[in-house]
């Protein structure tokens, strides 16, 4: 069964399992976690000071219907404090204990930590203790443009990917006259899903459970990238502490595009900047990121002589770089580098990666540095996806 489905059918047996303390699946944690130890499942019973609606956050928000009256009941001091208190408790007693999740796995500390995630999005408040999930629900973009009310944005310009031409990392796209070209008026295209159930279903309402029109834009007749958003809505309290929560952490945005966020810090007069979690550009965020300008510049260039075989993975070691870098910045082999000039990064501290893994596991396993850090240092790797013997920087670039 599926995660997520298992947290769904969890909250159905609420009446028959739920005891005088609110623990969070209910003491049923075993259908979630099947094979863990049972040292992992008994840190689960740690009760939580929290209402029984903690338990609900396994679903999605579109279809938890938020009220202000459920939000007063969910949100407290007490309540954030026992969830953290819980994760400690769980990461000490479940280790690296994990679970298949959307493809890869998810370890039990981290499936607290995303219930953390969604507890602290759901109460996110402005300065006047307003729940920002309860003004979100306010938002109306045709109404404002209707009534005069609506100032746009004079930043929104965005260059996109061209894939056209079968490269995997794309291209900035261009005109016959090779000016950039800013795609982000083109429609949104969404895949077509045929099942033996329903005909001519969308991969929308497949996928996305046919969620209301007006939701995806905010009442307008498109949906609308975050800067695109009226200056009204965009530079308001609540918008601005939802994107930064959701870019802040790993549970949140997968797809953190520059562009975006210097647009929306122009248009509102922003001084302050964003620490993504997941800053994998804007396309295939799940394989590699897409980190290029017009022309691709080179921080160093190296000569390389064939006298004896050379891996890519060597080269890096002995050049200080990632091995992603190499393959990404050159037309490259990767066990056999021939005799030629190459681009590689400024130097930095390598690590081998000693056995198939992903990148935020490899970071766990250091201990020293976050997610953040490795990922700005190693921005062309496929995180899912180390792979045994690849060069990996465990430390910032630095001048030669």
């Amino acid at each position: 069964m599926h995660i997520f489905a298992k947290l769904s059918y969890l909250s159905t047996l609420a009446s028959h399992l739920a005891d005088a303390r609110t623990t969070l699946f209910n003491g049923a944690q075993h259908l979630v976690f099947d094979d863990a130890p049972a040292g992992c499942l008994a840190a689960f019973g740690q009760p939580l000071v929290c209402d029984d609606e903690i338990q609900l956050l396994g679903y999605d928000f579109d279809s938890l219907e938020l009220t202000e009256t459920f939000l007063d009941a969910l949100c407290s001091e007490d309540c954030a404090r026992s969830l953290l208190s819980l994760k400690d408790a769980v990461s000490s007693a479940c280790g690296e204990y994990d679970t298949p999740f959307n493809g890869a796995y998810i370890s039990a500390v981290e499936l607290v930590d995303l219930f953390a995630y969604k507890y602290n999005m759901s109460c996110l408040a402005n300065t006047r203790g307003e729940f920002c999930l309860m003004v979100e629900q306010q938002w109306d973009v045709n109404s404002l443009d209707l009534n005069g009310h609506a100032t746009w944005p004079a930043y929104t310009e965005k260059i996109y990917p061209d894939f056209s031409e079968g490269d995997y990392d794309g291209s900035p796209a261009e005109d016959v006259d090779g000016t950039l070209l800013d795609l982000s008026d083109d429609p949104i295209m969404w895949p077509e899903w045929t099942s033996h159930l329903q005909l001519d279903e969308s991969g929308e309402d497949y996928f996305l459970e046919s969620i209301l029109p007006d939701w995806r834009g905010h009442g307008h007749d498109v949906p609308l990238e975050y800067d695109e958003y009226p200056l009204e809505i965009q530079c308001s309290e609540c918008f601005l502490a939802q994107y930064r929560h959701g870019i802040e952490s790993k549970w949140g945005e997968v797809e953190v595009s520059d562009q975006v966020w210097n647009n929306i810090r122009r248009n509102c007069d922003l001084d302050w900047q964003l620490v993504p979690a997941n800053n994998r550009s804007t396309w295939l965020s799940s394989f590699e990121s897409i980190r290029w300008t017009h022309r691709i510049s080179c921080d160093r260039m190296i000569e390389f002589q064939e006298e004896t075989a050379m891996t890519v993975d060597d080269l890096a070691v002995v050049n200080k770089g990632p091995s992603a870098a190499l393959l990404h910045l050159n037309d490259i082999r990767v066990n056999h580098v021939e005799s030629g000039s190459y681009c590689v990064p400024l130097p930095c501290e390598v690590a081998i990666i000693d056995s198939s893994t992903g990148a935020n596991n490899f970071v766990d396993s250091l201990g020293n540095i976050t997610y953040t850090q490795f990922w700005s240092w190693n921005d062309h790797m496929e995180p899912r996806n180390l792979r045994p013997g690849e060069a990996v920087c465990v430390g910032p670039a630095s001048v030669p």
